[in-house]
């Protein structure tokens, strides 16, 4: 009997904090990219090309994301939404998919099913936002512990912050030219259609590619790749003769290599795309780099 009306306190008292009101001015993400209201005592993050934010309750928490997917709205924003969980392996079938408008900019909003089974159990909301620069950025809302009782009431407050989305004075940071490895300094070009972000200790380039497509390449000093079934293929990166080790599986086509660079670490390269022909596209800007 006790454990049950310490359950029934948790639960009211989750749903009280899901109806607690948001809070001006607006809250940049992003870099600034977007922007938005936070309800009271939610904590953000750090800056990044990935926002986290986080408002602690009774045994469990109420978690924003914020994601740039280095994608390109398209000619139908809903229909790469929908390209775009399929390629996830999100369940279509008990998700509602529907085009919302946030001011002057375009949106579409996932409900998933709650109270089931599903690709991610703590998900109550999703928002694909169409920025002004013409990319797209998605924003994730999740219940965890004690919260997931109250689904529902944290799936409402989801919905109230996504409708105060409105641009940010920041476009999508692109950071290209020149990169830190190993100790040598390495120029990389990749234009306005392309952006380089910072990864741990290394880089990510990031083609801007339709939603539902894949194009990146990870440039770090970590370990060789072992690839016991794959294709090899001599080549040349930065001057030095390397071998790529090609495969592909349920996520695309894949490309790995190492490369001397000076110093005590190897340069390592793991490239993915959604297709081989895509996969050469990003190898192209890998292959174009050189030494500053």
């Amino acid at each position: 009997m006790r454990l049950l009306v310490v359950g029934c306190v948790l639960l009211f008292a989750n749903r009280a904090h899901a109806q607690v009101p948001l809070t001006g001015p607006p809250v940049p993400v992003l870099a600034g990219h977007l922007q938005l209201d936070l309800p009271g005592g939610m904590e953000l993050g750090p800056e990044t090309d990935h926002t986290r934010a986080v408002l602690e309750v009774d045994d469990g928490r109420f978690v924003m994301t914020v994601h740039e997917t280095y994608r390109r709205v398209g000619v139908d924003l809903r229909a790469g939404v929908l390209a775009e969980l399929r390629s996830q392996g999100a369940s279509l079938a008990r998700s509602r998919v529907q085009r919302v408008q946030l001011g002057e900019l375009a949106a579409i909003a996932v409900y998933p099913p709650l109270g089931s089974a599903g690709a991610d159990a703590n998900l109550v909301h999703a928002m694909y936002v169409a920025s002004d620069d013409g990319t797209v950025q998605v924003f994730g809302f999740y219940a965890t512990g004690a919260a997931r009782d109250s689904a529902h009431a944290w799936a409402e407050l989801a919905e109230r912050m996504t409708r105060t989305i409105s641009a940010g004075p920041a476009e999508l940071d692109r950071h290209a030219g020149l990169l830190e490895l190993g100790g040598r300094r390495l120029r990389i070009e990749c234009h306005d259609d392309c952006a380089i972000r910072i990864v741990g200790a290394g880089y990510q380039v990031r083609p801007i590619v339709p939603l539902g497509r894949t194009q990146q390449c990870t440039l770090d000093d970590g370990p060789a790749i072992q690839r016991p079934r794959s294709t090899r293929r001599a080549a040349q990166l930065l001057g030095r003769d390397v071998v790529w080790l090609e495969w592909t599986d349920t996520a695309g086509a894949h490309a790995a290599t190492m490369v001397a660079i000076g110093g005590e670490d190897d340069l390592r390269v793991v490239c993915v795309a959604t297709s081989r022909f895509e996969l050469e596209s990003v190898r192209a800007v890998v292959d174009a780099m050189t030494f500053e």
